[in-house]
């Protein structure tokens, strides 16, 4: 089973991400990096919270959302706080992880203002 792990230190776009994930039936597992969480734990959703440390901490964030989904899932998808999930990028992840050897997929931000394309390649 996928799950998503979504450090968190910015919940301008959590609501977004969140419904974005519910539609395609992944659980996700918020990491709050010393703020307050602003949700609470639910059937589709596991609240943890960081409270150590200076700076933003995304890859303990991860860290601590790993160590608690690898309980009960054995694909993860790690999302950051302001990336949106388009509407198939579990089914493309799942798709991909599900061959019977050892994966790793990677993805990339695509924006509207760049044309749904990343930065990167609008640029070239």
């Amino acid at each position: 089973m996928i799950c998503a792990i979504i450090p968190c230190n910015n919940t301008i776009y959590l609501s977004k991400i969140l419904d974005s994930l519910k539609k395609q039936n992944c659980h996700a597992f918020v990491v709050f990096d010393r703020i307050p969480p602003t949700l609470s734990s639910n059937s589709d959703i596991t609240v943890l919270q960081n409270t150590t440390g200076t700076g933003f901490l995304a890859g303990k964030c991860r860290d601590i959302g790993l160590a608690e989904a690898i309980k009960k899932y054995d694909k993860y998808i790690f999302i950051d706080d302001d990336c949106i999930p388009q509407q198939k990028l579990v089914e493309s992840h799942t798709k991909i992880l599900s061959i019977n050897e050892p994966r790793c997929t990677v993805g990339k931000r695509l924006e509207k203002k760049y044309g749904w394309k990343d930065k990167r390649e609008y640029d070239q």
